[in-house]
């Protein structure tokens, strides 16, 4: 009997130690996002970049078999998807933004607002 709790403990202790190891992993992997709502004072789609409120906001682009995709979704005022190209400078944009641990804001969402 008293084996089988000293080894019972060993169990717990070392599944207590994994799931903390666990948890810390996966909290610093993860990216801070928030939402900014204002003025579009800069876009540059042939280098992925807008500026929103002074701030640098990377868009997202993938090769696949070698056409270019957006990963970023552009969206009108009423949620449809549009073209970035139909963004232009002083439009008011709310931009779903992720801040990667570097510091790099990411935009996923830009939508047109009214």
């Amino acid at each position: 009997m008293f084996i089988l709790k000293k080894h019972f403990i060993k169990i717990v202790l070392l599944s207590l130690c994994g799931m903390l190891i666990f948890t810390n992993t996966s909290f610093a992997e993860e990216n801070d996002s928030f939402e900014l709502n204002a003025t579009i004072m800069k876009i540059d789609l042939g280098n992925k970049m807008m500026v929103v409120a002074e701030k640098d906001i990377h868009l997202l682009i993938k090769n696949v078999k070698g056409k270019m995709h957006w990963q970023t979704i552009f969206r009108d005022a009423k949620g449809n998807t549009i073209s970035p190209n139909t963004l232009k400078l002083r439009d008011r944009v709310l931009v779903q933004i992720e801040e990667e641990s570097s510091g790099k804001l990411i935009a996923l969402e830009v939508q047109k607002v009214k």
